[in-house]
């Protein structure tokens, strides 16, 4: 449980820093939940009704899509390199490596 904890910490600080940090990360992430503000509109889809999308709305889906890939491919190198680096450090601390 600790455990847990600790990485969903570290997540938590991985992703502040990115939105600090990298601009391109900051943008889409704030373009990613201002379109799932505007698309939550979608979210109760009934199945007794037929859901009608505009162009906007196709192209709004698009976008968030688009920003989503952006952001997580970010958080996916980022997270990659910091569990590496966090990896050796802890190794080195253990006196596994020098």
């Amino acid at each position: 449980m600790i455990l847990d904890q600790f990485m969903i910490n570290r997540i938590e600080d991985i992703a502040d820093e990115l939105r600090k940090n990298n601009t391109k990360y900051y943008n889409s992430v704030n373009k990613r939940k201002e379109l799932s503000k505007v698309l939550n509109k979608f979210t109760p889809i009934d199945a007794k009704e037929d859901v009608i999308l505009t162009v906007k709305d196709i192209r709004d889906f698009n976008s968030l899509f688009e920003h989503d890939f952006n952001a997580k491919s970010i958080e996916e190198v980022e997270l990659y390199k910091r569990g590496y680096l966090d990896c050796i450090a802890i190794l080195k601390g253990l006196g596994v490596i020098l």
